[in-house]
């Protein structure tokens, strides 16, 4: 394994080092504290993975806030999609998605997600659930209606 070199490297603003690879909106960092390099998938917005579930906050009516499936993060906003038990939303044209699976383990209900997705503020979102998962059907299912580069694999 080739030692890294740090002359050959910039800190960024976070105090690690970066280097941006151009073929592709994929950025190298390395963790000062393990010495151990990560590849981290961006988008030009400066979005990084994620992968959590919150609750929406921000809507008045408590029984009208549905949990989310954050998969992006960046400054002061997430990118998510809706989660739900409906298989249709009123007022919308597209049919909400089936999951194969619920990720919180305590719910037995059918879970349905919309099929789009959504950028907004953290301040919107509570705090993280513990113990909610995405099995590995459902994030495939999902990938096609994330934003770029989000989709890939």
């Amino acid at each position: 394994m080739a030692k890294f070199d740090e002359s050959k490297h910039k800190r960024d603003e976070s105090g690690r080092f970066a280097e941006k690879d151009s073929g592709d909106s994929m950025q190298k960092s390395f963790d000062d504290l393990g010495g151990v390099r990560t590849a981290l998938k961006t988008d030009t917005d400066g979005f990084v993975v994620a992968d959590e579930f919150r609750y929406d906050e921000s809507h008045p009516n408590a029984k009208m806030r549905h949990p989310h499936h954050i998969y992006a993060q960046g400054g002061e906003e997430f990118k998510s999609l809706q989660l739900t038990h409906s298989p249709q939303i009123k007022g919308r044209a597209m049919p909400n998605i089936k999951m194969h699976k619920p990720p919180n383990p305590k719910d037995k209900k059918e879970q349905h997600f919309v099929p789009q997705s959504e950028t907004r503020k953290k301040t919107d979102f509570g705090k993280a659930r513990k113990n909610w998962s995405l099995s590995q059907e459902d994030d495939q299912l999902m990938k096609p209606y994330r934003d770029k580069p989000f989709n890939d694999e």
